[in-house]
């Protein structure tokens, strides 16, 4: 009697166990203070005369809890803001890992993504960081990709000296960094 309690505890376990792992033991995302909405840029650290958009819920979310963008245009050059929030840190790491695969594959009428000698920016507030710029249809551009805990940030910019420089760029990723750490509380 003893021995098919214990076997029937164990088949139990083999049963439930991988569900528990696979549901229960991942860490799930902690309430934030903030709402997200406040991590996204706007037009202040942008060259005088760019317009922010409206804030909008992203319909493919790609299996993000929530998701919101944003717009950025100038005179010469548009940018796309935007955050992915997960139920999960892991969940976060791997949709990095795969959204890095694709959005920086060459295109047509394309050329190859870089990471240009002139920018050294890496993030102390992102998990996992990567940018590249490359040219799309004749359009100079840079996209970044960010990890932050549950969350991944994507922009992308046009980078026609009117709307953004290497400098200026810098200085919107310390900006993205700063409200994603307020955000994140840290």
């Amino acid at each position: 009697m003893i021995a098919e309690e214990f076997v029937m505890k164990w088949q139990i376990l083999l049963i439930i166990g991988p569900l528990l792992i696979a549901t229960g033991c991942a860490s799930r995302a902690p309430q934030r203070d903030f709402p997200l909405e406040t991590v996204l840029l706007d037009e202040s650290v942008f060259l005088p005369g760019s317009k922010a958009g409206p804030i909008t819920p992203i319909r493919d979310r790609e299996g993000a809890r929530v998701a919101i963008g944003r717009d950025i245009s100038g005179k010469k050059g548009f940018a796309v803001h935007s955050v992915y929030c997960y139920r999960r840190i892991q969940g976060a790491a791997r949709e990095f890992e795969y959204r890095k695969s694709v959005w920086f594959l060459p295109a047509e009428n394309s050329e190859p993504w870089v990471v240009p000698s002139e920018f050294s920016y890496q993030s102390p507030i992102a998990d996992r960081f990567y940018l590249a710029c490359g040219v799309v249809h004749g359009i100079p551009m840079c996209r970044v990709i960010g990890q932050y805990e549950e969350c991944i940030v994507r922009l992308n910019v046009h980078m026609f000296p009117e709307f953004m420089t290497f400098d200026r760029l810098e200085q919107v990723l310390q900006m993205m960094d700063e409200r994603m750490a307020r955000y994140l509380g840290k």
